[in-house]
């Protein structure tokens, strides 16, 4: 029996039929004991298919083996509630579909007991807006993200058009990388003519782009607002809205640097090449040279005049203008016999003034601007002077119709921030050398290849390509640091750093040239080359001493145990053992014995032993007699 009255439900009936929710009265049995047409409407029965039902058939399998606890509870506290607060409830259809429901619960009272009237509201509606609201929330909190990070990358992004060629957006990195203050002033450049340096090459990034949606690592070469190159290492995609054009997503990261470093790196290794050909070259030459001018030499004490002293002179003229090309390739290979002392440079510029005035012409003016607390370096000075000398000349040839030359010296602290940026250099305290000339400049190929021994763009009667590239090898045996900076039609700007010490100036002692180059001592000739060993000999023997003669050191250690022995002349490099070594082994031997060190090509010999103090001398090949017996003598004299 129905717990309603006929009457009393058909009242009731018609007023839940006016409610706009679905209705459900449940009795204690949780059988369905009213429905609403609405609740037909929602779940897809009849009310005579639903009325004594379980209302459990309303609710999706997964959820029924709960809901019996659920009815419990609500009859021991039987009040107006919300069911399943904060759980998301299920409905099912007749034709098991599932809906979003909400369901609110209150008691009916009738004589016998307490029942339940579910009011029951489809919120799938709400729920796909709620869906929507939340997935537009979690894109717009995505792209507000996604803006933050491309907005403080470090690396440039953009996005550009395929085929109108420019720029969709930016970030400010790329606007910085590129040399703009505004974003609009590049979202008006035309990508190929305006930021590529060849146009050609964004034709070939766009080629690349429609074979391969993806790209990773394409270098290309840009160029920035003021036309300075930029280097750009590109990754990225081709992307398309729907029924939209396509357009390419690309991160863009700045390698300028990374270049730059890669080919100073690249230009010190060809040079280091070439530079150990080169003193290969001028050490056999030199021994070739020494013996030509030592027989020479001799020759003029036998010949009194006449024609065949004139041919003698022209032979010594010859040989002088090949110890010259000689020198320069050691200095390219950085690797000529240096002897340094703590020097003031304002006081060599200075004192080369009178030479370097004597080789520019009257339509050029030099100039000093030397720095008054400049501080002290420690150089080989006739080195230097070279450098100096060598500088002018380059700057002389670029500045055929006159101008001016500039020499100037000054302080400098690089930082690490400079030694990052130039591979090679330490940081610290230098003095700065520099030549400043207003001549034609050079463009970035002839500035490339200026330091390459044999490099030049005079006529072949005008040079022979060594002087700048002897420069660049005498600062960095040196210690120094060279860097050229030109423009063509503006001039060019040498600047050499040289570490900076602390020590005092030195002053250069001047030495007397002895009386005489003749005496009778004993003398240890050392010399692995036959011809230069044998006229060496007779040389030394013309000067009236006693020669022992030993073809490598081990000859030369036999000797000197068995004999008195007042000089040592040996060469500097050697099979098995160095002149240096050999002189330390002798002397342990013969302590107050002399030492003449002749070198054509030392290498890292002397360099690597630091001074070689002031009882050994040095003698550069090819030498001639007098200077051999000056500097014998002057060893012999030494108290």
């Amino acid at each position: 029996m129905n717990p309603l009255s006929p009457m009393v439900e058909a009242d009731f009936g018609a007023f839940v039929d006016a409610i706009p929710d679905a209705v459900a009265i449940v009795d204690e049995r949780g059988r369905i004991v009213l429905v609403n047409k609405q609740t037909e409407k929602l779940f897809g029965y009849a009310a005579t298919e639903l009325t004594g039902q379980p209302i459990e058939i309303l609710i999706p399998e997964r959820f029924r083996q709960n809901h019996p606890h659920h009815r419990k509870s609500f009859e021991q506290n039987p009040r107006a509630r919300p069911m399943g607060t904060g759980l998301d409830l299920f409905g099912l259809r007749k034709n098991h579909s599932e809906f979003p429901v909400e369901i609110s619960l209150s008691p009916l009272k009738t004589r016998t007991n307490v029942m339940a009237i579910a009011a029951i509201r489809d919120v799938t509606e709400r729920k796909e807006r709620e869906e929507a609201l939340w997935k537009l929330n979690r894109r717009l909190e995505a792209e507000k993200a996604y803006r933050s990070l491309v907005e403080h990358a470090p690396y440039g992004i953009y996005r550009s058009g395929i085929e109108d060629d420019n720029f969709l957006a930016v970030n400010p990195a790329l606007m910085q990388m590129l040399g703009y203050e505004h974003e609009h002033e590049l979202l008006c450049l035309s990508i190929g003519s305006d930021v590529y340096r060849d146009p050609a090459d964004r034709v070939a990034h766009l080629e690349l782009t429609r074979k391969h949606r993806h790209f990773q690592g394409l270098e290309v070469e840009w160029k920035r607002k003021d036309g300075s190159p930029l280097f750009v290492r590109l990754s990225g995609r081709r992307g398309s809205e729907e029924s939209g054009p396509e357009y390419l997503d690309v991160v863009a990261e700045d390698v300028t640097q990374r270049r730059k470093l890669e080919e100073q790196f690249q230009k010190a290794q060809r040079l280091e090449a070439i530079a150990r050909l080169a003193g290969g070259v001028a050490h056999d030459f030199n021994n070739l040279l020494g013996v030509i001018t030592g027989y020479a030499y001799m020759l003029l004490s036998d010949v009194p005049g006449g024609p065949i002293r004139d041919k003698v002179d022209g032979i010594l003229q010859a040989t002088g203008s090949a110890a010259t090309l000689t020198r320069d390739l050691l200095a390219v290979s950085r690797s000529q016999v240096l002897q340094p002392t703590v020097l003031d440079l304002n006081v060599v510029v200075k004192d080369t003034e009178k030479i370097l005035l004597r080789v520019i012409s009257e339509d050029i003016r030099l100039r000093h601007q030397l720095e008054p607390q400049l501080g002290r370096v420690k150089l080989d000075r006739t080195q230097i002077e070279q450098v100096l000398l060598n500088l002018v000349i380059n700057a002389r040839d670029a500045m055929p119709a006159g101008g001016e030359i500039r020499i100037q010296t000054a302080n400098a602290h690089l930082d690490e921030s400079y030694s990052n940026a130039h591979a090679g250099v330490q940081a610290g305290d230098y003095v700065v050398l520099e030549v400043v000339d207003s001549g034609k400049g050079m463009d970035r190929a002839t500035q490339a290849r200026v330091f390459e021994p044999f490099f030049t763009t005079k006529s072949p009667d005008k040079g022979t390509g060594l002087g700048l590239a002897s420069v660049y090898g005498i600062v960095h045996q040196s210690g120094g640091h060279i860097w050229l900076y030109s423009e063509p039609g503006i001039g060019t700007t040498f600047k050499i750093y040289f570490p900076r010490v602390y020590d005092r100036a030195e002053t250069a002692a001047a030495r007397r040239p002895p009386a005489t180059f003749r005496g009778t001592e004993t003398v240890l000739l050392v010399e692995d080359h036959a011809l230069l060993r044998k006229v060496t000999t007779e040389m030394i023997r013309a000067m009236g001493y006693t020669v022992l003669v030993a073809d490598g050191p081990e000859a030369a250690l036999e000797i000197a145990r068995n004999h008195d022995i007042h000089l040592l002349v040996s060469d500097v490099v050697m099979p098995d053992m160095n002149g240096l070594t050999l002189r330390d082994k002798i002397v342990a031997m013969r302590p107050q014995i002399r030492t003449l060190l002749m070198s054509g090509y030392s290498g890292d010999v002397i360099s690597q032993y630091g001074d070689i103090g002031s009882e050994t001398g040095l003698l550069a090949k090819p030498f001639t007699v007098e200077s051999l017996g000056a500097q014998m003598r002057s060893l012999l004299d030494l108290k």
